[in-house]
C-alpha cells in the first residue's frame, strides 16, 4: 500500500492496495485455485474396493427385494385367486340350494293344489249327490200331490175313503218312521221356538248378559 502526495496536497490511495481483503493470508487464492494432490495408489484402490462392494451390496439388497415383492406379488395373485374360487363356489352351492328350495316349494305346492282340487271335486260331488236326493225326494211329493189332486178331483167321496194303496206308492218303516219322528218332533219344538222368536235373544245378547249365583262362572 502506496500513499502519494498530489499537487493539491491530497491524499489517495491505489487500487492495487483494495485487493487483499482483511486479515486473510495472501497465499489462500493461490492454495483455491491449485488442483488437488493427487491421491496415493493403496487409497485409490480401497475406495474402489469400498465402492464396488457398496455397488455388490446394493445389488444383492435390490434383488432380495425384487425376488420378496415377486413373492408377495405370488401370495397375493394366489389368495385372490382361492377366494375368487371359494367365492365362485360358495355362490354355486347358494344356487344349488335355491333351486332345490324352489323345486321342492313348487312340488309342495302342486301336491296341495292338488290336494285343494281332489276336496273341491268330492265336496262337488256330494253337493251334487245332495242336490240329486232332493230332487228325487221333491218329485216324489210332487207326483204323490198330484196322484192325491188327480183323485180328490176324479172320484166321489165315497172312492177317496177306501184304501189308497194302489194309487200311493208304498214307504218302507224307516222312512214311515223317519217322517213320524220329525212331524213329532216340529210339533213338539213349534212352540218353543214362537216364544224364542218373541223374545229376540241373540247370542250377542246373552254374551253380554251375566249368570246370577253358582252359574256365574259359565261363559256363554
Amino acid at each position: 500500500m502506496s500513499i502519494q502526495r498530489s499537487p493539491s496536497v491530497a491524499l489517495f490511495l491505489s487500487a492495487e492496495s483494495l485487493t487483499v481483503a482483511a486479515n486473510q493470508p495472501q497465499y489462500l487464492n493461490a492454495r483455491l485455485l491449485a488442483k488437488p494432490p493427487p491421491l496415493p495408489s493403496a487409497h485409490t484402490e480401497n475406495r474402489n474396493a469400498f465402492l464396488r462392494d457398496r455397488i455388490k451390496r446394493l445389488q444383492t439388497k435390490s434383488y432380495t427385494a425384487a425376488q420378496k415383492l415377486h413373492r408377495h406379488r405370488q401370495k397375493s395373485y394366489n389368495e385372490l385367486y382361492e377366494n375368487r374360487k371359494h367365492l365362485a363356489e360358495s355362490q354355486h352351492e347358494a344356487e344349488v340350494k335355491r333351486d332345490k328350495i324352489i323345486h321342492e316349494q313348487q312340488r309342495t305346492n302342486a301336491m296341495h293344489v292338488l290336494k285343494a282340487k281332489e276336496v273341491s271335486r268330492k265336496q262337488n260331488l256330494m253337493k251334487a249327490e245332495k242336490l240329486d236326493k232332493y230332487r228325487r225326494e221333491l218329485d216324489h211329493k210332487l207326483k204323490a200331490s198330484q196322484m192325491r189332486r188327480k183323485v180328490l178331483v176324479t172320484k166321489s167321496k165315497s172312492e177317496i175313503l177306501l184304501p189308497l194303496t194302489d194309487i200311493i206308492t208304498p214307504i218302507s218303516e224307516e222312512e214311515a218312521a223317519l217322517r213320524i219322528q220329525r212331524w213329532w218332533t216340529q210339533n213338539q219344538l213349534k212352540p218353543l221356538i214362537r216364544q224364542y222368536r218373541k223374545v229376540a235373544v241373540s247370542m250377542e245378547a246373552l254374551a253380554d248378559m251375566s249368570l246370577p249365583g253358582k252359574y256365574a262362572h259359565i261363559n256363554v
